[in-house]
């Protein structure tokens, strides 16, 4: 499947229905090395900044082939009780580390997720007695005193609370395992979900005035022909995007996947000055009745626009809009074709400042500006996306984001 161009240049990134992916450990592949021991329990103490619902592990192991057979680990979670495991909070199915295997990172699912509050936990694994002469993980050094801790215990039931008794080693070290979580999808109409997180950078973005149903409010169920979106009745709901400031060299692209059945004037995205109350300084793409139109606005009102043809924006179903302007030109396309001649800015001659990001509405501006339908994806890149580029988007489909997690990478670290 096709995949969206997100390595370069891409600043703001909002989908609906697609989570932030953070993790939770140790995510380093650890040079140190050490054997794993029968029927013990291996867990490292890191602390969680955040609600999570985990559903697995990944560990870096290997089998070296020494003992000529397949070996197993599984997924530990045990919470803190005063720096000391205590309660098994979850554990995982066995998993197969087959004989002579390589180094690498491992998933070691859980076998039901187990949502954590911030707080102290200590992750790691277990392996079964008479299979773990040839088990291999990693580890770093020089951590603080009792990072880690292993002791004896029972693979197929691992202890409940730790059991201190059987002798717990301390090591100043923290074992190569993280957990993989993730914000709640697609958002919440119950609980409000009021923040639209921005998957490739900080500009999470904020949701106003909306009613929290399927008409006002989060809506979808992830399949092609209903993702998961952001639906806005064009009264006054609108999402505040914090400052993306792309507009002011003149080089930018915007892109979002939209629906809308209104005839009604209404921006799909726009950037401004909170200076110039959205009149000057601006930025956008705009639905105006059954056409599109992008444009640039400086500080002077000098401005320059474009205007779609060729394709009807508000029957009913789902489109891919993307603006662009290379520094001397504006280009509009839609649904993966060019859908007007480029248009000059050359008479764009003046600074433009911008510090208020929107998706549903431009800033500063009357209720008639306000978008009625709905968004399932918002982009912003700092350069002109090229033909091939905007093409290739289009063919992923509104379900075909591929957006890398190290974009949006935390690793939360050792207490």
């Amino acid at each position: 499947m096709p995949t969206y161009v997100v390595s370069n240049g891409l600043v703001a990134h909002y989908r609906a229905g697609r989570a932030k992916v953070w993790r939770f450990g140790n995510t380093n592949a650890a040079s140190s090395v050490n054997q794993g021991f029968s029927d013990y329990k291996l867990v490292s103490k890191f602390t969680l900044t955040q609600s999570a619902l985990v559903s697995k592990l990944t560990a870096y192991i290997s089998n070296d082939g020494s003992s000529h057979q397949a070996t197993y680990a599984k997924a530990l979670i045990y919470s803190d009780n005063a720096g000391v495991p205590y309660t098994r909070l979850a554990v995982g199915p066995a998993v197969s580390v087959s004989d002579g295997a390589t180094i690498a990172w491992v998933d070691l699912p859980l076998s039901s997720p187990v949502r954590l509050t911030p707080g102290t936990y200590w992750i790691g694994l277990t392996c079964p007695a008479g299979t773990s002469d040839g088990f291999i993980y990693r580890r770093d050094t020089g951590q603080p005193a009792n990072s880690s801790v292993y002791e004896n215990g029972t693979y197929t039931n691992p202890e409940s609370p730790f059991d201190n008794s059987k002798g717990m080693q301390w090591e100043s070290t923290t074992y190569a395992c993280y957990a993989t979580f993730s914000d709640d999808l697609p958002g919440n109409n119950t609980d409000p979900t009021s923040t639209w997180k921005d998957l490739a950078g900080s500009n999470d973005g904020t949701l106003t005035n909306f009613g929290w149903t399927t008409s006002t409010g989060w809506a979808g169920s992830g399949t092609p022909a209903d993702p998961y979106r952001v639906v806005f009745a064009g009264t006054d709901d609108a999402v505040s995007a914090g400052d993306w400031s792309v507009g002011e060299d003149k080089t930018y692209s915007y892109e979002v996947w939209f629906k809308s059945v209104s005839g009604v004037s209404g921006y799909l995205i726009a950037d401004v000055s909170s200076v110039n109350s959205g009149s000057r300084d601006v930025t956008y793409i705009q639905l105006n009745g059954t056409t599109l139109v992008c444009g640039i606005t400086d500080e002077s009102y000098n401005n320059a626009n474009i205007t779609s043809a060729g394709v009807t924006c508000n029957d009913g179903n789902w489109h891919h809009a993307v603006h662009t302007c290379d520094g001397s030109n504006l280009n509009i396309y839609i649904d993966g074709v060019s859908r007007a001649t480029p248009v000059s800015i050359a008479g764009v001659s003046g600074s433009i400042v911008q510090d208020q990001s929107s998706i549903g509405y431009k800033r500063g501006q009357g209720t008639s500006d306000f978008f009625i339908g709905s968004v399932a994806a918002a982009r912003v890149y700092n350069r002109a996306l090229s033909a091939a580029e905007v093409a290739q988007n289009y063919a992923a489909g509104v379900n075909g984001d591929t957006l890398p997690d190290r974009s949006s990478l935390i690793v939360f670290g050792i207490a």
